[in-house]
């Protein structure tokens, strides 16, 4: 807690802001920094990004924290929203220049709140002494000492790695957490949670997402928890996937990410379940049909949990409750589908509860499960 208070006081006191991620593409340290980087432009923070940073990978995500004309530009004007705040620019071409209009809601803004600032050349790859350095993934000081030709007045250095050797002002190191963008999500959240929007949601999502099969265990619960929320601050859960994974059709992957957004937890069933109603179907313009994407999620890495249960609404005359479970164990399987006479097809069992509620029909199968 102490340093994720450093970290938030740093970036608070200072407007210049240098990202450095690990050269290691292996780790998502890429996506995380995109993530961070979004968020503290949304805070009207002067962001770039240092070194050879691109990655093929996340080649699908935007690129304007490290844009072609931001690397070619030897100035920048910033605007600094200190008695008014700026909800929107315009430019025109005249022949000796461009003329700048800024459109305000409320307040006024002064000379003094235009800066004016030569650039470094970007190939240079420096940090200057009014810098704060934020690394990620980066074990060591040894590691960046080639990259910067002074010490930055403060350095924020965050990680996942136990092995980290704490060089920052303030170090965020996390090694319970499976990825870096989940410790970023971290400091965004202290921050203030309402910063998320799509374009930090998402790249955070495609960091945790990408790094799953590297991590060699199941993401555990808090990370899981963590998809949900994501999916829910709008991370576009749709591009990630075709882009991670193979092309899929759009409503299996919205009801997906409601799925992900509803899912509870139950350690001593070693269970995930989720209850959808009719309006779920409604909303993600999908059939239970579609829960065959979920389904092939489940039965990945991704999920933290042994066990699934996904009981949803039928609408038919009258209302019942019907049931997928799905689970590796052989007698868990069998031992629902002969309670409720379900058709069992690998290692899911399709079933009707019988029920008419879903949380009657939910407490049923959670007595059945029980040793």
């Amino acid at each position: 807690m102490d340093n994720l208070k450093k970290t938030r006081k740093i970036i608070e006191k200072h407007q210049n802001i240098v990202i450095l991620p690990s050269s290691d593409m292996k780790k998502d340290s890429y996506p995380a920094a995109l993530g961070l980087c979004h968020a503290l432009k949304k805070l009207g923070k002067n962001v770039s990004m240092l070194g050879n940073t691109y990655s093929e990978t996340f080649s699908f995500l935007p690129k304007d924290c490290q844009t072609d004309s931001q690397q070619k530009a030897d100035i920048r004007i910033s605007i600094r929203e200190t008695g008014a705040k700026l909800s929107d620019l315009f430019y025109e071409k005249i022949p000796n220049g461009i003329n700048l209009f800024l459109k305000t809601s409320g307040g006024e803004l002064k000379k003094e709140d235009v800066v004016f600032e030569k650039l470094n050349d970007k190939s240079d790859q420096t940090t200057t002494k009014d810098e704060i350095l934020i690394t990620i993934g980066i074990n060591s000081f040894t590691e960046i000492q080639g990259l910067i030709k002074e010490d930055p007045t403060y350095i924020i250095n965050i990680d996942n790695d136990q092995k980290n050797e704490n060089f920052g002002h303030a170090n965020v190191i996390e090694p319970n957490s499976a990825t870096l963008s989940e410790v970023v999500l971290q400091i965004i959240s202290f921050i203030s949670e309402d910063l998320f929007d799509k374009n930090i949601s998402t790249p955070l999502l495609a960091g945790i997402i990408h790094q799953a099969p590297n991590i060699g265990h199941s993401l555990n619960p808090q990370s899981f928890q963590k998809v949900g929320f994501l999916v829910e601050q709008g991370a576009d859960l749709q591009t990630i996937s075709k882009e991670l994974n193979h092309k899929i059709q759009e409503n299996p992957v919205h009801l997906f990410g409601e799925v992900l957004t509803k899912t509870h937890f139950s350690e001593s069933h070693n269970l995930g379940w989720v209850t959808l109603k009719e309006n779920d179907f409604v909303k993600t313009n999908s059939t239970p049909k579609d829960l065959r994407f979920t389904l092939k999620r489940i039965s990945s890495n991704l999920f933290p949990f042994r066990n699934f249960l996904i009981l949803w609404e039928q609408h038919d005359s009258p209302v019942t409750i019907k049931g997928i479970f799905y689970s590796p164990s052989k007698t868990l399987t069998e031992k629902v589908a002969n309670h409720f006479k379900g058709v069992v097809k690998g290692k899911g069992v399709l079933f009707n509860t019988g029920e008419d509620s879903l949380q009657s029909a939910k407490d049923k199968l959670i007595t059945i499960l029980s040793p």
